[in-house]
């Protein structure tokens, strides 16, 4: 018998394996949050071309543009963009 409060092997096994699945998601597909402190800890971020949309004082929109290269030149290039889900198809990402 095992003790009170102690969770059987087969469900840690699968707290186990549903922190894999999520790390493994994780990483093959960060959200636009976890994307945008990626950029912001690159040496390519520049904090000019960061910008918010306010519908009074909420954040409403996001968006960022990190310095790249192209055949050699320098090239800004534009996102994430983020709108909120709720205020999506009313112009604010344009």
């Amino acid at each position: 018998m095992r003790p009170a409060g102690r969770p059987t092997r087969a469900r840690r096994r699968r707290r186990v394996w549903r922190r894999r699945r999520c790390r493994r998601r994780v990483r093959q597909a960060p959200g636009e949050a976890t994307l945008v402190g990626w950029l912001r800890e690159s040496a390519s971020y520049d904090p000019r071309f960061a910008f918010v949309a306010l519908d009074g004082d909420r954040i409403v929109g996001h968006v960022t543009a990190t310095w790249g290269d192209l055949d050699g030149a320098p090239t800004l290039g534009l996102g994430p963009l983020s709108v909120e889900p709720s205020r999506q198809g009313q112009g604010i990402g344009s």
